[in-house]
């Protein structure tokens, strides 16, 4: 969990910066740092690696229910069926 978090949550980080450097420039034609989305997409990308974390492992604990009884795997013609 702690790498999952800390290497979304750095992504996120650095597309905030990316954003925040680029579209600036790029539209208003100066270099500058806006504190205004800044500082909440920085918070953003310390809060949403947790929220993505527990969504997934809740997602990943339901399936692995509900292929508890079998697991159907097609292949063209082929039906494979293994029960565990």
């Amino acid at each position: 969990m702690f790498n999952f978090t800390v290497k979304y949550g750095i992504l996120m980080a650095l597309f905030t910066l990316a954003i925040n450097i680029v579209f600036p420039v790029a539209y208003e034609h100066r270099i500058a740092i806006d504190l205004g989305t800044l500082i909440p997409g920085l918070i953003s990308s310390i809060i949403l690696p947790f929220l993505l974390w527990f969504s997934n492992n809740q997602r990943y604990f339901n399936l692995r229910e509900k292929g508890r009884g079998k697991i159907n795997c097609k292949s063209g013609k082929k039906e494979f069926t293994s029960k565990k």
